[in-house]
């Protein structure tokens, strides 16, 4: 991680993160944002092997106690050969 502040009610990070897949193995950087009250993590991408990535985990309460989970992801590589490996995914 390289830097986290709190704005707000929500907090912010700035991390590095590593994705790899058989022999690639790329560093990118995202913004992360935890929104504890809405139970939403927000992930924009800044730098790194991608054209663009955005990522959302929605986190909705059960009446019966747990939580669910809604998942989204949305990903592009510059790296056409890169790209056509992890489509396959």
């Amino acid at each position: 991680m390289r830097r986290r502040e709190k704005i707000g009610d929500k907090e912010v990070l700035l991390a590095d993160l590593i994705v790899s897949y058989k022999v690639f193995r790329e560093q990118f950087t995202s913004r992360v944002t935890l929104d504890p009250e809405a139970g939403l993590i927000d992930v924009g991408y800044v730098q790194g092997p991608f054209s663009y990535l955005h990522n959302k985990w929605q986190f909705e309460s059960l009446p019966e106690g747990g939580c669910r989970i809604h998942f989204f992801i949305d990903f592009e590589f510059r790296s056409a050969t890169l790209q056509k490996m992890m489509g396959a995914v």
